[in-house]
């Protein structure tokens, strides 16, 4: 059980005051079972209008199946890492697919994009003079679920 206590301070008396009290319980899996909120009157706590009680139920859950997702055993090499002027990308890939590759910095903001359609290979040189140094993540995504990523930095 946890309890927190929320406090407002009295500038007339210099003091801090009650506000709010929470109440957290937990399950034996250490997860939220019930929070409960409490209001100070001033002298007692006490469970106003405005207080709420949250209670969490859960169930187990054991999934029967799992859906059948696209195995493509696709190696994708990238180089030089870090690259300055160009970057080479190719991978091959069992199935013809549809897929987009993106460069994307850690903010997540796309600084490349291409598609290509119904391809088992790709292999392109990208010229990278024109994104700012920093670390970016390349990523292919394919339409029968073939996903690559792969960590990389542009240095001028």
């Amino acid at each position: 059980m946890l309890e927190k206590v929320i406090k407002n301070w009295d500038a007339s008396f210099s003091v801090f005051v009650n506000k709010s009290k929470e109440i957290r319980s937990y399950n034996k899996n250490n997860v939220t079972k019930e929070i409960i909120s409490y209001s100070w009157d001033g002298s007692n706590w006490i469970h106003a209008d405005n207080d709420i009680i949250v209670r969490y139920y859960y169930e187990q859950y054991f999934p029967t199946n799992v859906s059948n997702l696209a195995a493509d055993n696709a190696e994708m090499t990238v180089y030089p890492v870090p690259a300055s002027e160009n970057l080479h990308v190719s991978f091959n890939i069992t199935s013809g697919q549809d897929f987009s590759i993106v460069i994307a910095d850690m903010a997540g903001k796309a600084v490349y994009m291409d598609k290509v359609t119904g391809a088992t290979a790709y292999s392109k040189t990208i010229p990278v003079d024109n994104i700012p140094s920093g670390t970016y993540l390349l990523r292919v995504h394919g339409t029968n679920g073939m996903n690559l990523t792969r960590k990389l930095s542009v240095v001028h």
